[in-house]
């Protein structure tokens, strides 16, 4: 199962058919359905990334400081607001082999629910893993997935994160969230706001 934890570009989509048409490796339905993942899955975790992150910002109002002072803290940030509420929360794996893990048997064959939201707010990993730190430096999270699953469109995930930030943070420095409460899309696997209402 291809990993869907960011938007592709055109140019994976090409490179999938490409593939298709010079070695018939994947059948037609195989290659629709990975086209239609790059593309719905990278639409709506790039939108929440953005979402997720500006809210992070307006919620720790001296973090939105830092960054409008010190815009070299631009890419750390992004990876912080990764790591802190990433848009994908939840990931699906097929065992390859039997594994006994933490008391738990796993067959072969058996579907595993890997909670990529809990890992990234991991005490063992992350030092005070709850708090939203933009100069955070612990090493990778797991936002953008691991090994052969790991997201093909992350530098583009980034790049888009990165633009679209640093415009907000130009254009609108008085920027400020406006709604005490706010309401979540209701999705077992994506994690996104229905809307972010702010003033400018």
């Amino acid at each position: 199962m291809p990993s869907p934890h960011g938007l592709s570009s055109p140019h994976a989509s090409g490179e999938l058919a490409r593939e298709q048409e010079a070695s018939s490796a994947l059948t037609q339905e195989e290659l629709v359905a990975n086209i239609n993942i790059l593309l719905s899955t990278g639409h709506e975790t790039t939108t929440h990334l953005i979402g997720n992150g500006l809210l992070a910002l307006l919620q720790q109002r001296k973090q939105l400081e830092k960054l409008q002072t010190q815009p070299g803290l631009l890419a750390p940030a992004i990876e912080e607001m990764l790591r802190y509420d990433n848009p994908m929360q939840i990931t699906y794996r097929s065992a390859l082999e039997d594994a006994h893990i933490q008391g738990k048997q796993i067959r072969k064959g058996d579907l595993v629910n890997t909670i990529i939201g809990s890992a990234n707010r991991d005490p063992q990993r992350f030092s005070n893993p709850d708090s939203f730190d933009i100069t955070r430096n612990e090493g990778r999270h797991l936002g953008f997935g691991i090994g052969i699953h790991f997201c093909i469109g992350a530098p583009l995930v980034r790049l888009e994160a990165e633009i679209v930030f640093e415009t907000i943070l130009r254009r609108f420095p008085r920027i400020s969230l406006v709604a005490e409460t706010l309401e979540w899309q209701e999705h077992p696997i994506f994690r996104g706001l229905k809307s972010l209402p702010v003033s400018l």
